[in-house]
Formats: structure tokens, C-alpha cells, sequence
């Protein structure tokens, strides 16, 4: 019902009964999440709450959100909302759909916005929310790799992480670098210890495998993405290509494996993931 109420269109109201009926509805969503959320955290009531906060910035725009002022409080309690949620992403994976959409629509209308600068916490909370994501997919792909890697639920993720990462990207940029060069040495390490013909650690091997996918295929849409980006193009393209050059110098990995022959299964996910990252950056940089 309130998802039906917040996607009301906008010939229904006056201009001040717009107004109104949106106060009441950031109001209402306040007041469930500072003092009832325990009745939102599980099953369809938490999926329909979701599509509802989703609803809100679909059907209105940021202009008229942020002239609101329950808005900005809103906005940390939906934060807190959203890093409960991924303390048990896997039951709840739909409504974060829409929680991460909601952030990442934002982010797109932020630069935009006259006068209007997003608020302070947002500085650190989507950062946070983005190695989050990086964390959870990792995880789908370690555990579930034929669905976490299946096209429809690939593109949505790449959809909505991207201007979540540009949001910040300098942040962004540091975590996958640091991110990839751990995986980047046990990778290096697992396949000059299956050269010597080590097998003991060939399952592992695979997992390094779809992670390492999982950040090429995420950066690789954010080098790409341009839209509402918040610095220059010269302050960007020094962190797209340190973060490109470190996800180059894989490829001869890759090659090594393929060429000797290594008693290990070809990695699709791997192979295409690359092949993503090699597309988008020409996309970006043709």
C-alpha cells in the first residue's frame, strides 16, 4: 500500500497537496525506521518496504525531496537501513536491489542539483556501501557462481554499482587497487605452485579465479561510466589508468595458464571478465 501511494501520479494532487502528501509519506518512513524497523527486516514486508523508499525517489524529484525537511534525517536512517540489510544479504538480495538502486539514483541527480551538495555522511557511507556490494558479490560468486554471474543479475549489479563508485571513485579506485593486488599474489602464487605440479590448493585457486572476475567486471563499467561524475576529467583519468595498468598486467597470467597447459578447468568467468574490462575501457578511452 505504500508503495501505491508513493508512486500516485502527479496530476492527483495540487502543487501544495504534492507537498503535503510527500511529508507525510518521508514522515511516515521515518517514523517506521527510528522506531518499528524490527517489523521491516524479514520477508515480503521488508521487500515491499524497500520497492517503497525506491518508489519515493522515482516518483519525485531530488529537488523536491531535499525542500523537504524530514529528507536528510531520512537519509542516514535509510543508510543504517541499507548496512543492516547486508548482514543477511542472501535472504534479503531482492530488497537490497532496490535499496542500492535508490543510492545509486541519487548519486546520478547529486551533481545536478543547484545549490544543493550531498550530505556530509554520504562522504563515507557510500564507499562503504560499495565494498559492500564488492564483498557480497564475491561471496555469490565463490558459493553460486552460475547465478551470480548470470547476465540478467550481472547487468543489474553493473548498472547500479557504477555511479556508486564514481560517486567517490578516488575512495572506490584505492579499494579495488588494494583489493585486486591481494588477489593478484595468490593468483600468481597458486599458479607457480600448480606449475610444480602442487595441486593441494587448486579449489582455492578457483575462487581467486571469480572473485578477480567480480572486480574486473565492476571496474571495468566504472571506467566507462561518465554520467554526474563529481571531478574533472583530468583528476579522472589518472585513477582510471592506474587502476587499468594493474588489471593489465593479469592478462599474462592468464596466457601462462593457457599456454602451459595447467591441469586446472578453464575459468569462463574469468576470461569474460576481462574481456568486459578490455571493452569498456575502449569504450572510455577509444
Amino acid at each position: 500500500m505504500l508503495r501505491l501511494l508513493a508512486a500516485c501520479r502527479r496530476g492527483a494532487f495540487s502543487e501544495q497537496g504534492r507537498k503535503n502528501h510527500l511529508h507525510s509519506l518521508l514522515q511516515g518512513a521515518s517514523t517506521v525506521l527510528a522506531n518499528h524497523k524490527d517489523l521491516v527486516q524479514h520477508g515480503d514486508v521488508y521487500h515491499h518496504f524497500c520497492r517503497f523508499l525506491d518508489q519515493l525517489k522515482r516518483n519525485f524529484q531530488l529537488k523536491e525531496l531535499v525542500a523537504d525537511t524530514v529528507f536528510v534525517g531520512l537519509l542516514e536512517l535509510i543508510a543504517g537501513f541499507t548496512q543492516g540489510s547486508f548482514n543477511n544479504y542472501q535472504e534479503n538480495m531482492q530488497g537490497l536491489h532496490y535499496l542500492i538502486g535508490l543510492w545509486a539514483r541519487l548519486c546520478q541527480d547529486f551533481p545536478y542539483l543547484e545549490g544543493v551538495s550531498a550530505p556530509q555522511f554520504t562522504e563515507s557511507f557510500i564507499p562503504q556501501l560499495v565494498q559492500a556490494i564488492v564483498e557480497c558479490q564475491t561471496h555469490w560468486a565463490v558459493t553460486d557462481p552460475s547465478e551470480a554471474f548470470d547476465k540478467t543479475n550481472l547487468v543489474s549489479i553493473l548498472d547500479h554499482t557504477a555511479p556508486l563508485c564514481r560517486f567517490r571513485y578516488e575512495i572506490s579506485q584505492k579499494y579495488f587497487s588494494a583489493t585486486f593486488e591481494h588477489l593478484y599474489v595468490e593468483y600468481k602464487n597458486g599458479l607457480q605452485a600448480l606449475e610444480r605440479g602442487d595441486q593441494r590448493h587448486l579449489q582455492h585457486l578457483l575462487e581467486v579465479e571469480s572473485k578477480l572476475a567480480v572486480i574486473l567486471y565492476i571496474s571495468g563499467t566504472c571506467v566507462a561510466y561518465m554520467k554526474g561524475i563529481h571531478a574533472t576529467l583530468t583528476e579522472q583519468i589518472p585513477l582510471d589508468a592506474e587502476l587499468s595498468s594493474m588489471f593489465f598486467t593479469l592478462i599474462p597470467l592468464i596466457e601462462a595458464r593457457i599456454n602451459n597447459q595447467m591441469n586446472i578447468a578453464k575459468s569462463k568467468y574469468l576470461d569474460l571478465a576481462v574481456l568486459h574490462f578490455l571493452n569498456h575501457f575502449r569504450q572510455r578511452y577509444h
